[in-house]
């Protein structure tokens, strides 16, 4: 059977671009250490752990203040970190920049500026 023309000419293309970001970490995990990130949302665990592609709570549901941040690991996708917020950390608010270790859920979100 006979693919069209476009179809043959358009899948060696595609193949090639797939190829060219799978080489390149585009589609890779993140690399390890600090990222910038922005805090999306705050609010309580039980509310917003669900929404937060990594959850850094261990799992214990509770009305605990939360914080999510979403920071971009590999290529154009973003992904988001949530923690608890402790009472000795510096109150984050929605929009806020910070810095986040996504390899080390016991980080606190650092916000930028700060040394």
């Amino acid at each position: 059977m006979k693919l069209p023309r476009m179809r043959r000419v358009a899948m060696p293309v595609v193949m090639l671009v797939i190829s060219g970001c799978a080489g390149s970490g585009v589609f890779g995990k993140a690399t390890p250490g600090w990222h910038e990130a922005v805090v999306v949302g705050l609010g309580s665990q039980a509310a917003l752990a669900a929404v937060a592609d990594v959850d850094c709570s261990a799992g214990v549901v509770s009305d605990a203040p939360f914080a999510v941040a979403r920071y971009h690991g590999a290529g154009v996708h973003s992904r988001s970190i949530g923690r608890l917020v402790q009472p000795s950390d510096p109150p984050p608010y929605v929009g806020q920049k910070v810095r986040v270790s996504i390899h080390d859920c016991s980080a606190p979100f650092i916000p930028l500026g700060t040394p």
